[in-house]
């Protein structure tokens, strides 16, 4: 994740969404569903897609993440807001 975020802040937007995606991936793979580390990396792919204007699927995965949040899978250390 860091790696892709640090790409992110380069506005290396292709780059980091693949990073990040393998990230998410290996996290899910080997983390538990409710491993904050896995929704740490749903939240940087939501904020890498807004910050590269891709907003309909920025938007599609904060929905994603915000209805899990509310089934109780989301850490409490995730704080999402309304």
């Amino acid at each position: 994740v860091s790696v892709g975020n640090g790409m992110r802040t380069l506005a290396m937007y292709a780059e980091a969404r693949e990073a990040l995606t393998e990230a998410l991936e290996l996290r899910r793979k080997h983390l538990p569903e409710t491993a904050p580390e896995v929704w740490q990396s749903e939240l940087a792919l939501a904020q890498c897609d807004g910050e590269s204007g891709d907003v309909p699927r920025a938007a599609a995965r904060l929905r994603a993440i915000r209805a899990e949040h509310d089934r109780g899978q989301v850490p409490e250390e995730i704080a999402l807001t309304a």
